[in-house]
């Protein structure tokens, strides 16, 4: 082993760099090692008691990030070992803005950037303009007086695209199959603080990686995860929150009127306020039958409406609409040509109900734990 081993000033240097408005600092320490023989084999980092990964002893901004050794002069008794430490402050990390390089790489924080663009989201909600600069200040349906909702309507909201890349030991191919996946868990990112189901994962990215730390060599891949955040907050009607509409951030779910071509049939008069009567299909009269109440109602609907014959209560059958008769006045009925407000026991809903349309959000990609799941290592 070798005879002395000293640390020494000569070669000793330090200095800082701003760039791009980011700071870094640099700084070398130098040993001098006496062997015992010439072209003695030594370690390094266990002889200098300094290994990468290392903080300096007294500038503990910055990490031992590589090191060399060479012969002083023509002898082959003395080699000079120069360490070489940095802040690396060029991988801003999750970390509060520590060096990932103070970690090992297989508890290293993530490194993390976004970029936000804009995305087309259904409009189901909006604020109406009733003077010229005036606008009300209460969110209400965007729908007509009758209560049927305009469709294509859309408004742009944010997307935010984040990359997370990290270095990873077990094979990242596993995670290739949950692209599509939405987040179950709340993820705070920074400031961003996202709801489940606002989260999607892409995919990722994985390329070969080693690197030496700490008198260790890793192994492994350097992987790179894109995400795309949507907010989309909404306001929907959760079915067991029926009494209330809320705001949420609807995210990758999807926000559905709930209509339909087809209803639940109920026996008149139903729930005041709530079933609309007309929305089914009724007993209409008949000059040619034996019943005298029939005829009296010939061409048109039977006063008080009751369910027309074959049909019972809880049956599905066509939705209707009301429309003028021209045998006898009053009023008869067609087939709804487009779909019409349900309840959610699926009977037609009354245009007097508050709201007029219920709309609903629903679940349409598979979600899963994107941090255990991916391991992420975001804090």
């Amino acid at each position: 082993m070798p005879k002395i081993t000293r640390e020494i000033t000569s070669g000793t240097q330090f200095s800082r760099s701003s760039e791009n408005n980011t700071v870094a600092d640099t700084q070398t320490r130098a040993f001098r090692v006496i062997l015992s023989e010439p072209n003695e084999v030594f370690n390094i980092q266990d002889e200098c008691q300094v290994r990468i990964g290392d903080q300096h002893p007294y500038n503990t901004n910055i990490y031992c990030t590589s090191f060399d050794a060479k012969y002083e002069g023509d002898s082959r008794l003395v080699v000079l070992c120069t360490f070489n430490y940095s802040s690396g402050s060029s991988q801003e990390s999750s970390s509060g803005g520590q060096d990932p390089s103070s970690y090992s790489p297989d508890v290293r924080p993530a490194n993390w950037s976004t970029s936000t663009s804009l995305i087309e989201t259904p409009v189901y909600n909006w604020f109406f303009r009733h003077k010229s600069y005036e606008w009300l200040p209460v969110e209400t349906a965007a729908e007509n007086p009758v209560g049927d909702i305009y469709e294509g309507i859309t408004r742009l909201t944010s997307l935010v695209n984040i990359s997370i890349e990290q270095p990873e030991f077990v094979d990242p191919t596993r995670h290739n199959m949950y692209g599509g996946y939405i987040n179950s868990e709340e993820i705070n990112l920074g400031s961003l603080k996202m709801k489940p189901h606002t989260v999607m994962f892409r995919g990722c990215q994985s390329q070969p990686y080693v690197e030496s730390w700490g008198g260790s060599t890793y192994r492994g891949w350097k992987v790179t995860y894109e995400f795309a955040y949507k907010r989309n907050e909404t306001k929907i009607h959760p079915f067991a929150e029926a009494a209330s509409e809320v705001t949420v951030d609807l995210g990758w779910d999807i926000a559905v009127p709930q209509t339909g071509l087809n209803v639940f049939a109920f026996d008149p008069p139903g729930v005041a306020g709530q079933d609309d009567v007309y929305g089914q299909p009724l007993q209409h009269g008949d000059e040619n039958s034996d019943d005298a109440v029939l005829r009296q109602f010939a061409g048109r609907i039977v006063e008080p409406p009751r369910l027309c014959t074959g049909i019972a209560a809880g049956e599905k059958v066509r939705a209707m609409v009301k429309v003028f008769s021209y045998r006898g006045g009053g009023a008869s009925q067609t087939p709804s040509a487009s779909p019409i407000p349900l309840n959610y026991g699926g009977t037609p809903r009354s245009k007097d109900a508050d709201p007029k349309v219920y709309v609903l959000g629903y679940q349409v990609q598979p979600s899963i734990n994107l941090t255990t799941t991916l391991k992420l290592r975001l804090t």
